[in-house]
């Protein structure tokens, strides 16, 4: 992601709040980073190799339950 901010045209104040709200977005998007590799673990753990065989199970037995 790429951000570009004008300063010269940016308030002490509200620079000093896109800077905190910048780096809300980091921390958040190493967080859901953080939480995919582990889903990834977990499929791993049951057998899965990878999302799309889970997903083809999964939609392969979301069919059956629906009929």
């Amino acid at each position: 992601m790429l951000i570009v901010v004008l300063t010269s045209v940016c308030p002490r104040s509200s620079c000093t709040f896109f800077y905190a709200f910048t780096e809300q977005i980091q921390q958040t998007e190493q967080e859901i980073d953080r939480r995919l590799d582990k889903l990834l673990d977990i499929l791993r753990d049951e057998g899965y190799p990878d999302v799309q065989a889970f997903m083809s199970i999964y939609r392969e037995a979301k069919a059956v339950v629906e009929q």
